[in-house]
């Protein structure tokens, strides 16, 4: 495609070269040469300023293209820059995720302890016949008994969907005698889902079904305020924690009902506890 300004140049040779053959015509009267000398060496120099002529418009288009940002070979260098720029911003955002996950994953890593029992009370519970109901937001719980206990972290689990979410985000199974002992749970797999815990273990069973059943339990936690809440966010799998408050049922005026436990050696439906917890102490960590 012809290009409006190497056609000004193209223009401009023209009328130069017409120039030179004028001046070249004019030189053979004001010269004395040879009969057969003159038209080869006039035709000599005319045919080396036509040929710079005709290659001076082709440079000189390049130079304005390539000042104007168009480079006709080995593409396009800001694009180019772009996207390396890009790429490099992608690279650092790539590894900030990295960094922020690695970070996540070591502040909430297992605390691990040395074989032993860690907890050896039982939980403390007082059954009560009557008291206030707990009024949180358009819930209303009712206390059934004052709860205090110490017990190491097997398992925490966060919540975010479902209505029991709303009144308790946050379950922890927790373990005391036998199974706050790091022999046993390192020969166990514990987990949660679904507001409920699991234990699975290999053949043999590192102490009786039934004593792992006795000595641990499912929680809900319900936090007073929001000082609980980040407490309990705090905890992590392996911490010892202190936990003081009451068992409570739930109820609300759109239907919704709730029922804890009042026993530890219990399985099944129902079987957890429902902890509103007004005071929590996370023990230090070794």
């Amino acid at each position: 495609m012809r290009n409006s300004v190497s056609g000004i140049h193209i223009e401009a040779a023209h009328v130069r070269l017409q120039l030179t053959q004028e001046h070249g015509e004019k030189r053979r009267f004001t010269t004395a040469i040879g009969p057969h000398q003159a038209e080869p060496v006039a035709g000599m120099r005319l045919e080396r300023h036509v040929f710079k002529q005709q290659f001076a418009p082709a440079a000189q288009t390049h130079l304005l293209k390539t000042q104007h940002g168009i480079q006709i070979q080995g593409g396009n260098w800001w694009s180019d820059i772009i996207s390396f720029l890009q790429m490099k911003k992608v690279l650092y955002l790539s590894l900030l995720v990295l960094a922020f996950l690695a970070w996540r994953d070591w502040t909430h890593r297992e605390i691990v302890h040395e074989p032993g029992v860690l907890v050896t009370e039982l939980p403390r519970q007082r059954n009560l016949q009557d008291g206030d109901p707990i009024v949180l937001d358009e819930y209303r719980l009712k206390r059934r008994a004052e709860f205090d206990i110490r017990a190491r972290v097997l398992s925490r689990e966060d919540y975010r969907w479902g209505t029991e979410s709303d009144l308790s985000p946050i379950d922890l199974a927790l373990g005391w005698g036998a199974m706050s002992d790091q022999a046993v749970l390192d020969r166990m797999t514990i987990s949660q889902g679904s507001r409920w815990y699991y234990f699975r273990y290999k053949l043999p069973a590192p102490i009786p079904k039934q004593a792992m059943i006795n000595n641990s339990g499912n929680m809900h936690m319900v936090p007073s305020n929001k000082w609980v809440l980040k407490k309990l966010k705090e905890i992590r799998r392996g911490d010892v924690v202190r936990l003081k408050g009451f068992l409570v049922d739930v109820d609300s005026d759109a239907g919704f009902t709730w029922r804890t436990s009042l026993r530890r050696d219990d399985t099944g439906g129902g079987s957890c506890e429902i902890v509103y917890v007004s005071d929590i102490y996370i023990e230090e960590r070794g």
